[in-house]
């Protein structure tokens, strides 16, 4: 199978998982993650993703983070890549590139430093391989930003055992699901 036939296939797996479900799941991954973030990590400074239909919704988590005084940062998308704006609420988003939701405010952009992303995909294995949607906007973006911890976050549906990767593909440094997080 062709990489493009695996991002097909998996995106329509991931469709297929009822709505209520894919609710309880992400919030099973978000209480997961808050562990995760505030127990083991040394991290406060997170970047983040607004979800985009079927894709995991971390947005119960981030809401618990900025209370908790973490600096959260979510994606802007254009021609020259992808770039990372510091956000104070929730109520700060408007429709933007590929339809996702973007920041309206783009108060301080996300430069250099130590920092976790959590990083959406279509695919990946517990070993830290990852296949997104076909952009590498999150490959440029970690390649640059090497001091940037990785969790790669998705539904357990999502996980494969092996799967193809090209030279340019950055691994994760950690996969995080509803059942499970394994350091790569």
């Amino acid at each position: 199978m062709t990489i493009r036939q695996l991002r097909q296939n998996y995106k329509k797996r991931r469709n297929e998982i009822p709505k209520e479900k894919r609710e309880i799941l992400s919030l099973q991954l978000c209480r997961r993650l808050h562990r995760i973030l505030t127990e083991q990590l040394p991290y406060k400074t997170v970047l983040m993703f607004y979800p985009l239909g079927s894709e995991v919704n971390l947005l119960p988590l981030a809401e618990e983070l900025l209370k908790e005084q973490y600096e959260l940062y979510f994606p802007v998308t254009g021609k020259d890549g992808i770039f990372f704006y510091k956000v104070s609420s929730l109520e700060d988003f408007q429709e933007g590139a590929f339809h996702v939701m973007e920041p309206v405010t783009r108060q301080k952009l996300y430069e250099t430093g130590a920092a976790v992303s959590l990083t959406p995909g279509l695919l990946f294995t517990m070993s830290g391989s990852r296949i997104g949607y076909g952009g590498g906007y999150y490959d440029r973006f970690l390649t640059d930003h090497p001091k940037v911890y990785s969790i790669g976050v998705c539904f357990d549906q999502q996980i494969q055992t092996a799967i193809p990767q090209e030279n340019w593909d950055i691994s994760m440094n950690a996969i995080c699901t509803p059942s499970q997080y394994k350091k790569a």
